[in-house]
């Protein structure tokens, strides 16, 4: 028996043995540990577990097209006093933010699940199913399902579950035109497709459904792209007042542009730096190119993630955070030519 299916056995124990579970993921919380989150719920429930999703940042608007699910409450409700932990797609238990600052002592004192595909993952639970050879953690995820509900296994899940997980694949893959994108992928997400999830609705509201305003921030970006060296490092800052004046939720574009912005001639690695309503900037990475690992320079600013996809979440100042890309750069660009 391999080492990643004793984790997972042990996982099921654990997950059939609790009463009241607590899922949540890092404060950053993106599609694919949305519908990590949203899959392992519905199964907890399905068993007759209580259940609580915990997280600052509920994706309930932007993702509104995803069928009914357990909503995302940024508090603990009275009463609810969980059993197990499960976090999914965080690397470290310091990118939960506020929540882990909060409710530190039950973090502390309760087991923890801790399910991922991130190469600087701190292995911070009890239990620790990381793989990185996934595209998402959703196709992990769907491992743990498969051990938990045996007859899932080389069968359908429902249109539910499916189209839950497919949004953790869409997401972190970029509807495949990410490097993490195999042969596995594709299989996982023909069986996906097999069972009902809903693979269309996906494209039409995460790539067919731009505003005029979007658009027209589109376009001021663009023009206000940040460069440096001959377009090796290309991107872009979003601030509250630009969001405010084209009228746009903070949500909006990133991964477009993170893409856009990737497919320039000569681009090693791309950025797009977000301030957030709270002053907190959200950094978003991306390389196509061998060599680089933008893990590393997340991790100069407090994140982590893939060495091809990252991101961070930060205090620093503005000026201070394009310092450290441009440094990066710089840097990288001498060491390679040492070579």
């Amino acid at each position: 028996m391999s080492e990643k299916q004793v984790i997972i056995d042990q996982i099921v124990q654990v997950f059939r043995d609790s009463h009241r579970i607590l899922f949540t993921a890092g404060a950053n919380l993106d599609g694919d540990a949305f519908g990590s989150l949203l899959a392992l719920d519905e199964v907890a429930r399905s068993l007759g577990k209580e259940t609580c999703i915990l997280n600052d940042k509920s994706l309930d608007s932007y993702y509104s097209f995803i069928p009914d699910h357990t909503p995302i409450v940024p508090s603990i409700p009275d009463g609810f006093t969980p059993d197990l932990i499960v976090i999914t797609d965080t690397g470290d238990l310091a990118l939960l933010g506020r929540i882990y600052q909060e409710y530190r002592s039950i973090f502390e004192s309760i087991a923890i699940v801790n399910i991922d595909h991130h190469s600087t993952n701190t292995e911070f639970g009890a239990y620790n199913l990381i793989d990185l050879s996934v595209s998402s953690a959703c196709e992990l995820t769907a491992d743990v399902i498969e051990a938990i509900i045996p007859e899932t296994q080389n069968a359908c899940f429902s249109k539910t579950l499916s189209s839950y997980l497919m949004l953790g694949v869409f997401y972190d893959t970029n509807c495949f035109r990410n490097q993490n994108t195999n042969a596995k992928t594709f299989a996982f997400m023909s069986r996906l497709l097999a069972c009902g999830a809903c693979y269309f609705t996906f494209v039409k509201h995460l790539y067919k459904s731009r505003s005029i305003a979007e658009m027209r921030l589109y376009g001021y970006l663009l023009d206000h792209a940040i460069v440096y060296g001959d377009n090796g490092a290309v991107g872009c800052v979003i601030n509250q007042a630009i969001l405010l004046k084209y009228g746009v939720g903070e949500d909006s574009l990133a991964s477009v542009f993170n893409n856009e912005f990737l497919s320039t001639i000569l681009c090693d690695f791309s950025f797009v730096v977000k301030e957030s309503d709270d002053g907190r900037y959200k950094i978003s990475l991306r390389t196509s190119k061998e060599g680089y690992d933008v893990s590393r320079l997340a991790q100069i600013l407090g994140g982590g993630g893939h060495v091809k996809a990252a991101g961070a979440i930060t205090t620093k100042s503005l000026p201070e955070i394009l310092n450290v890309i441009e440094t990066y750069y710089y840097t990288w660009q001498t060491e390679k030519n040492r070579i």
